[in-house]
């Protein structure tokens, strides 16, 4: 089994074979651990990957140097998400994928607080993603069969990049959601930067953020966009909430 151990910021990051290890987590970023998908097991948070997973080595090396990070942005809920959407778009020419959760809002000008980007491609995207990203990614790329999505991956720009691949129909029943095929059947197109990004429908964003419960809403925005018709701007509409949709 492999072992290794770092000391990142406040926090001690150990690595047991195919297991990222939290350890010495201050009390403030424990729930951030959580939120990023580490299952607490008495003082340790612990994040689980198939050991012959690809670029699991990368991964741990990268994770190294930007767990403290991660998790600080985590719990603040700010990230310089704008700079990791550039970073992201010089890097993944020729990929198939589209920008879901809160960035997707963002970059239609809506007020809100991205903590990552979401990401939705296919399963030939989600591989080429690690490979353009492998530099920056912090968990390897992998199937994960019974969940949503078959394929995740996630990568590290300055902010979180997360993605998936091969998402699941169920996850639009009873209702759609933002990042499933129905979403994917309705994309938009934005200018945003001199880029040209699909999104899902703003209808259907702001539909899956009134259909979540207070505890779970993130950023409030002050402002969310009517619709208007094409070739008109938007105006404000009453305030609406949301978050990131893509769990980790």
């Amino acid at each position: 089994m492999c072992v290794a151990y770092a000391r990142v910021l406040a926090v001690n990051v150990e690595r047991r074979g195919g297991q990222f290890v939290l350890t010495s987590v201050e009390p403030e970023l424990r729930d951030a651990a959580n939120a990023l998908g580490f299952l607490r097991n008495g003082d340790a948070f612990i994040r689980t990957f198939p050991e012959d997973a690809r670029w699991l080595d990368a991964a741990w090396r990268n994770f190294v140097r930007h767990a403290g990070e991660m998790l600080r942005q985590t719990a603040s809920g700010v990230a310089p998400w704008d700079e990791a959407l550039l970073s992201l778009l010089e890097r993944v020419d020729g990929v198939d994928w589209w920008l879901a959760g809160s960035g997707a809002l963002a970059v239609r000008g809506v007020e809100v607080s991205p903590r990552d980007l979401d990401v939705i491609t296919d399963a030939a995207g989600a591989q080429r993603l690690g490979e353009l990203l492998v530099d920056a990614l912090v968990e390897p790329v992998f199937v994960s069969d019974g969940w949503v999505a078959r394929w995740w991956g996630r990568a590290f720009l300055g902010a979180r990049v997360e993605w998936v691949a091969e998402v699941a129909s169920s996850v639009d029943e009873p209702d759609p959601v933002d990042f499933g095929p129905l979403a994917a059947a309705s994309l938009e197109r934005v200018r945003w930067h001199g880029h040209d990004l699909r999104v899902p429908p703003l209808e259907l964003q702001l539909a899956v953020a009134e259909r979540r419960p207070p505890y779970q809403r993130g950023a409030l925005p002050l402002e969310l966009p009517a619709r208007k018709a094409p070739g008109q701007g938007l105006e404000p509409r009453s305030p609406r909430s949301e978050r990131g949709v893509l769990p980790p």
